[in-house]
């Protein structure tokens, strides 16, 4: 795998709470570092808030993300995917947001697939979901596919470009 390409792990943390299941995208040494820094700086059974903040802090700052949540409680809402996406286009460049864009969707569920296309959000989403794909060049097409595979048809059809990229 060349340094820069983007990994996806998912990591089980320890919280005052019980389990914490976060899936995080970034290159492996970046992924490594902060997971190091992790086991260092935090320690176990932290409460849940006080750790995802940490965790998203020290992931940004070496350009990497907390994809998603897995293991929301019952209580939790659905989660903003625009608010991420938002999140996604603030803090990477377009070479790596298609990844993460990616591992976004693949783990999002309908309902928050939903949520995003029923919000005043979603006109933006697509515009910026281009850009990125257009930003691809000759990678566009095959990235499009990706993304296609990992959303619902409906989404798809949604959220995707329906013209031909360069």
């Amino acid at each position: 795998m060349p340094p820069d390409e983007q990994e996806s792990r998912i990591w089980a943390l320890e919280t005052d709470t019980g389990k914490l299941q976060v899936h995080v995208v970034g290159t492996p040494a970046a992924l490594d570092r902060v997971a190091l820094r992790l086991r260092v700086e935090v320690p176990d059974r932290t409460n849940r808030e006080t750790l995802l903040a940490w965790l998203t802090e020290a992931l940004a700052k070496e350009s990497a993300t907390i994809a998603d949540r897995l293991d929301r409680a019952e209580s939790d809402q659905p989660r903003d995917l625009a608010a991420r996406i938002r999140e996604i286009q603030r803090l990477t460049d377009v070479s790596k947001a298609f990844k993460y864009l990616l591992a976004l969707f693949e783990v999002s569920g309908s309902s928050e697939i939903d949520y995003l296309i029923s919000s005043s959000d979603v006109v933006w989403v697509c515009s910026y979901i281009e850009s990125v794909l257009h930003d691809l060049d000759e990678n566009a097409e095959n990235a499009l596919n990706q993304l296609n595979k990992a959303l619902e048809p409906y989404a798809a059809y949604i959220l995707l470009p329906s013209s031909s990229l360069p």
